[in-house]
């Protein structure tokens, strides 16, 4: 009886050390959290709820990725401009955390009654200034002038979706939200490539915040005015 007692007693112990050792809601939560604070773009993250034993997910390179161990699954959601769609999956057993690019324009099915874990973005306060114009295809930059101004091309988030800045010797407006826009609403006195970037923001179609660059494309994409952070 003694030994049916202590062989019970083991099997609650590690019956009870199996549960103990299984990731939580919240602690996935927090691992998926800590990954993208290493982010500034802006994104929304859904979680799916209660854990998943099994999912197929497409890759972004059209390959079908089949989970079949119990995970909780996370899908990032980027701002306009940003990167595709990706997957964060947490292992419940362990915690491991494998990610996944989704296939564009594959968002989950009924994304709607995920649980939404929207990421604020602290811009405000933090100023920038236009490193170059950049070609996407090659990667070369070029300069606009005056290269020496420390106040031409900059601008500083006085909200964290709204800026105010400079040109070259005119006032400079960004808005992030709710629609992009970069303007400038007079040319008078323009000196060096000051009229070449007026003429380039009037067709920005996108941006991406990443880290900090700050990356305004235009020319269908094809180019884009990569500002970095100066200050904060």
């Amino acid at each position: 009886m003694k030994i049916k007692l202590i062989t019970l007693i083991i099997v609650q112990t590690l019956f009870l050390s199996a549960l103990s050792a299984q990731t939580t809601q919240e602690q996935a939560d927090a691992i998926v959290l800590e990954r993208l604070s290493r982010e500034t773009q802006p994104y929304i993250v859904y979680a799916k709820e209660g854990v998943q034993e099994e999912m197929i997910i497409t890759s972004s390179d059209g390959e079908l990725l089949e989970l079949d161990y119990a995970c909780w699954v996370y899908y990032i959601q980027y701002a306009e401009g940003g990167e595709q769609g990706r997957y964060l999956i947490v292992n419940e057993s362990n915690g491991n955390l494998l990610e996944v690019n989704a296939k564009s324009d594959a968002e989950p099915e009924n994304l709607a009654e995920w649980r939404m874990i929207e990421i604020p973005i602290t811009l405000q306060g933090t100023k920038w200034k236009l490193a170059g114009i950049v070609e996407v295809q090659t990667g070369e930059m070029k300069e606009l002038e005056p290269k020496k101004c420390s106040e031409c091309y900059t601008f500083t988030f006085d909200t964290d979706s709204t800026a105010v800045g400079q040109t070259v010797s005119n006032d400079l407006f960004v808005w992030l939200r709710p629609v992009l826009s970069v303007a400038s609403y007079s040319k008078a006195g323009e000196l060096g490539d000051g009229y070449l970037f007026l003429n380039i923001i009037k067709t920005i179609i996108s941006y991406e915040l990443n880290k900090n660059e700050l990356k305004f494309y235009y020319d269908d994409g094809k180019n884009y005015l990569l500002f970095k952070q100066i200050g904060s």
